[in-house]
């Protein structure tokens, strides 16, 4: 596992916690975070390709919500 020096897990996610808002039980334990995160080589992931990207980001933006107004809504009148 690669050790950053200067670098504090806690404080970064309570920074991520407040930025964007999340309650404390939508961060990963950090103990257990680094102990998972200590199997993989995030270096020899795949780059991630843009184009893949902006097709996820169209499909959750456009076509999902297309989908869901084709069914009848069960709560609604």
């Amino acid at each position: 596992m690669r050790v950053y020096i200067g670098f504090d897990s806690n404080s970064f996610l309570k920074q991520v916690q407040k930025d964007y808002r999340l309650p404390p039980g939508d961060l990963p334990d950090v103990q257990r975070f680094k102990e998972v995160l200590s199997n993989y080589s995030i270096d020899r992931f795949q780059k991630l390709k843009p184009k893949l990207i902006q097709a996820v980001d169209d499909m959750l933006a456009f076509d999902i919500p297309e989908l869901l107004r084709k069914f009848r809504n069960p709560y609604g009148q």
